[in-house]
């Protein structure tokens, strides 16, 4: 089994660092507006953090106007 990489709380909340990778998939993958972001569940599996820690991020990121958050949909892209 893969050892996963040791976290540390000085380099800020993993919300916040999912924010900053988030964005940055959103602006290569998912660039054209209506987009449909992974669900949160794949997304926690991929970056390996919590499906909560995803939440936060994506919360962020709506609060910022680059996705739109439909319940019982998805999140898309906005810009």
């Amino acid at each position: 089994m893969d050892k996963l990489p040791q976290r540390s709380f000085r380099r800020g909340r993993l919300s916040e660092q999912l924010v900053c990778e988030l964005e940055r998939m959103v602006a290569e993958e998912y660039s054209n507006p209506g987009d449909r972001l992974p669900k949160e569940s794949e997304l926690a599996e991929r970056f390996r953090v919590s499906r909560i820690v995803v939440r936060e991020a994506i919360k962020v990121l709506e609060e910022r106007g680059l996705v739109d958050v439909r319940a019982g949909s998805g999140t898309y892209a906005l810009a």
